[in-house]
């Protein structure tokens, strides 16, 4: 335990820099392979795959021993045969690693967009406002290398001329993070 201190204080003063990919950095392609009814078959010649891909990278720069700033980029899109749909997310973020535990919170909030797009036709999705609370710790595996696990809450406003959807939930992850510089 002495040790892993030892490592993230040094990584976590002024000057140096942080760069996280998220758990969320996927690619999945499914296909339904068969659908029963009763014991009946049904026919799944027009069944096209589902291809879904998203990450989430975080950027920042200790402006002082503990406190990170930066920024953080979220996307996802999703497809199935015609139609596609995309989201992305930017904004700022803030981390605060508490003393030399390896313990951090962090707040951000990003700010987007989404698009669908069917039969080649593209139409713009609603405007994506996102708040992010969490905890997490770092693991350090190396000198300049921390996994990063967490969990947090996320509330998220999606907006479309009259319509306003309003989501909250819990968020568990899991990170590789880089430290640079120090």
């Amino acid at each position: 335990a002495v040790l892993i201190t030892i490592g993230l204080s040094a990584q976590t003063e002024q000057g140096t820099i942080l760069i996280e990919g998220g758990s969320n950095l996927n690619y999945s392609s499914l296909k339904v392979n068969s659908i029963e009814i009763d014991g009946e078959a049904m026919d799944l010649d027009d069944v096209e795959a589902t291809n879904t891909l998203g990450f989430k990278v975080t950027g920042g720069y200790f402006v002082m021993d503990g406190l990170a700033v930066g920024l953080l980029l979220d996307y996802s899109s999703e497809s199935e045969g015609d139609y596609s749909s995309s989201s992305m997310t930017i904004g700022p973020i803030a981390r605060y690693y508490i003393g030399e535990s390896g313990m951090w919170a962090q707040l951000s909030y990003g700010i987007g967009s989404s698009s669908d797009k069917y039969d080649g036709e593209s139409e713009d999705g609603p405007s994506i406002g996102a708040l992010g609370i969490g905890v997490g710790y770092a693991i350090m595996l190396s000198d300049n290398v921390s996994l990063s696990p967490s969990l947090g809450y996320t509330m998220i406003t999606a907006k479309q001329e009259d319509v306003t959807v309003k989501a909250g939930g819990i968020v568990f992850g899991a990170g590789i993070a880089v430290h640079l510089g120090n």
